[in-house]
């Protein structure tokens, strides 16, 4: 199986991801021998934290993509980013700083303890502007353990739910495991992506949860949550 790895920070000194150029380069080695064949390199987009790094992202993802046209020749390369959620983010993405997945899909992360009223207030607003929004690693948040209805209701509005690799570790803490189990159950889970930051504990790799999906949830459904 080969995969698609639509949310990874892999591109090197420009948020919280990547430090240099060769962690970058390596992890692109580490995703290929690993079956990802796209992948959408997604610097955070939030200028409070990480400055304006829209220029500096653009540049370092021209370095990544000519190393993978060397090596890789295969593989395909695009470029988005992760918003993170502020009141300015409709200029944000109206003038091209944030990119969109796929210049279509808007890639929307919060801090995992936001508040419900915080939460729905934000996802409205991102709803009513039309842009697809894809909810970033919708198992991370706190405060929307139990509160499938309302998820299923911003699926129905045209919300993508994203679910990261690492959710399916049994190191996680059994309140969070039995979370993934019914938010997958209950709710239309879209996408399963790395959300790989490092060398280290954060890899850009999708192979070490496929067999534990396909047999858990089928064959035809791990197919489409990693391709």
């Amino acid at each position: 199986m080969t995969y698609a790895d639509i949310h990874c920070h892999i591109l090197s000194g420009v948020d919280d991801g990547a430090k240099t150029p060769d962690v970058m380069y390596r992890m692109l080695d580490t995703a290929y021998a690993d079956g990802i064949r796209a992948l959408c390199a997604t610097p955070h987009f939030y200028p409070e934290i990480f400055g304006d790094n829209a220029e500096k992202s653009q540049r370092t993802f021209q370095l990544l993509r000519a190393y993978a046209e060397k090596k890789y020749p295969d593989m395909t390369l695009s470029l988005g980013n992760e918003l993170g959620y502020h009141l300015s983010w409709r200029t944000a993405v109206s003038s091209g700083a944030c990119r969109l997945i796929g210049d279509r899909y808007l890639l929307v992360d919060f801090p995992a303890d936001r508040s419900y009223y915080e939460l729905c207030y934000a996802m409205n607003d991102l709803i009513s502007v039309g842009i697809p929004i894809i909810l970033a690693h919708a198992e991370r948040y706190l405060a929307l353990y139990n509160e499938y209805d309302q998820i299923l209701d911003w699926c129905h509005r045209g919300v993508l739910l994203q679910i990261n690799a690492s959710a399916f570790f049994k190191k996680r803490p059994l309140k969070h495991r039995l979370h993934v189990k019914k938010l997958i159950n209950r709710c239309p889970i879209a996408i399963i992506s790395s959300d790989g930051h490092n060398m280290g504990s954060r890899l850009p790799v999708l192979s070490h949860v496929a067999e534990y999906v396909t047999k858990k949830y089928g064959e035809d459904r791990a197919g489409f949550w990693l391709w």
